[in-house]
């Protein structure tokens, strides 16, 4: 759909919405078939919410002075959580780049690989997958295909040379 097709009239824009409202609902809260948006869920380190590897997550996030703020109301191993990690990451390095800190920009590079390493890529690829076969609206297809992509291009780009 392009922007000239959206829907023009209120009507048409909240049908569109709850369209979408349904597809987010079953695919990520209805009982059968839910699709997990926590690593520990999907990597089945846990079969519980805060397990080992939301404490990981915590704990990388700590030390490298990410706060996850509690009335945010995500745990550590949301994939909301993991994304605004690296691009916390991300901003920091093209910060340091951009003012010639080369120390700086390589720390916040190193600690984008072993983010990648330890948990956003051994999971988001496959939690993408999962939406992209699970979604009946394009919008959902298409966010599931920019985070595969992404992390696909992000553990290329952050390859040790």
């Amino acid at each position: 759909m392009s922007w000239a097709e959206l829907p023009r009239s209120p009507g048409q824009r909240n049908a569109v919405l709850d369209r979408l409202a349904i597809d987010y609902t079953q695919l990520f809260h209805a009982p059968a078939d839910r699709i997990s948006r926590y690593e520990g869920l999907q990597t089945k380190e846990s079969d519980r919410l805060m397990g080992a590897a939301a404490q990981s997550v915590r704990h990388f996030l700590a030390q490298s002075g990410f706060v996850v703020l509690a009335e945010g109301g995500e745990l550590p191993d949301h994939i909301s959580v993991e994304l605004a990690f690296m691009s916390e990451l991300a901003r920091r390095e093209a910060e340091a780049a951009e003012a010639s800190d080369r120390a700086t920009a390589e720390q916040a590079a190193s600690l984008q690989r072993r983010f990648l390493a330890e948990h956003l890529g051994r999971w988001a690829g496959r939690f993408a997958d999962a939406v992209r076969g699970a979604v009946t609206t394009p919008f959902h297809r298409g966010m599931a295909t920019l985070l595969g992509d992404f992390v696909a291009a992000e553990q290329a780009d952050l390859a040790p040379a």
